[in-house]
């Protein structure tokens, strides 16, 4: 993509971020990196289309074409004569690298980014950390999300992923994963191929939203982007995440069990977490009660209660 429809494209994101979001001076990316990571993005641009400023970055043209990101950008077009990597992580780095500065435009005056991604494949394993890399050097706070290959994908693709994830964890400020095998958990097995991808979107998607409602939106107690570095930092690189939604005078009980059982993550993941960033969403109604409730459930381990971490976001 020319260099120029990308400055012109990320002047205007800039400008809409100014005029709709909430808290303007913390400036929010959300990057969809390769095919799954683009498709979880198209699913956050469709569900919140307002204040939401996304972009898709893959090698390959036709299915970039196809994004609802107001920017996106092909990267290795020299590397991959816009065919896609093949899932060749070479490839995918290659691209990234050879493309570095239209990389680098988009993050401009960036806060924090949210990069999603799925490993395994050529553009998304390959291309992530180079994103990564650009974006600490530009000193942004980076949040990359996640999937990792079905067994039945194969032993190669299953390796990519875990050398691919070995590498994120290493550079990334927060890495959360979401094991698409974790799927036979949930579903028994018993969905269909393409309402198991669809799942897998639907996880990256609500994780990202989740951490972008907590530092782009005002509440009773805020949660800022200090308090996200905090976490990054006792975070030791990979964090589980999840979360819980329910009604009724039942609600604060029910919601917090969901997040804690959340089959994709698994409860130890709560009870061996070293630092908790906890949020809670509600009405204008929502009582100390249930407020109360909900963080008496949250198992933090006794020599680690220093670095818990509750914050209470009620938006009316």
């Amino acid at each position: 993509m020319d260099q120029g429809v990308v400055r012109k494209e990320v002047a205007a994101m800039r400008d809409m971020l100014e005029k709709g979001c909430e808290t303007p001076q913390e400036r929010i990316r959300i990057i969809g990196v390769g095919k799954a990571g683009c498709s979880a993005v198209g699913r956050i641009v469709a569900r919140w289309q307002n204040r939401l400023a996304t972009v898709a970055v893959h090698t390959n043209e036709k299915q970039l074409s196809t994004s609802r990101s107001p920017i996106r950008i092909q990267i290795g077009a020299a590397v991959t004569k816009g065919m896609g990597a093949g899932g060749d992580p070479d490839a995918g780095r290659q691209g990234a690298e050879d493309d570095a500065e239209l990389l680098r435009n988009v993050l401009v005056d960036t806060d924090i980014a949210f990069m999603v991604a799925g490993l395994g494949g050529g553009t998304g394993t390959g291309a992530l950390p180079v994103l990564v890399k650009i974006a600490r050097d530009a000193g942004v706070l980076t949040l990359c999300f996640v999937s990792t290959p079905f067994d039945f994908e194969g032993e190669s693709r299953k390796i990519r992923a875990e050398r691919g994830l070995a590498e994120l964890v290493g550079i990334a400020d927060i890495t959360v994963v979401v094991p698409n095998q974790k799927l036979f958990e949930v579903t028994d097995g018993n969905a269909s191929l393409k309402d198991a991808f669809s799942q897998t979107d639907e996880a990256l998607s609500m994780g990202v939203y989740a951490i972008w409602q907590l530092v782009s939106r005002h509440g009773l107690i805020n949660v800022d982007f200090a308090d996200l570095q905090n976490l990054a930092h006792h975070s030791g690189g990979a964090c589980r995440l999840s979360h819980g939604q329910a009604n009724g005078p039942q609600r604060a009980g029910l919601a917090a069990g969901a997040a804690l059982d959340c089959q994709m993550l698994g409860r130890e993941g709560v009870a061996e977490s070293s630092a908790l960033l906890v949020s809670v969403v509600g009405g204008s109604d929502i009582t100390l009660r249930e407020i109360n409730e909900i963080t008496g459930l949250v198992p933090p381990k006794a020599d680690v209660r220093k670095e818990y971490h509750s914050h209470y976001m009620m938006k009316t």
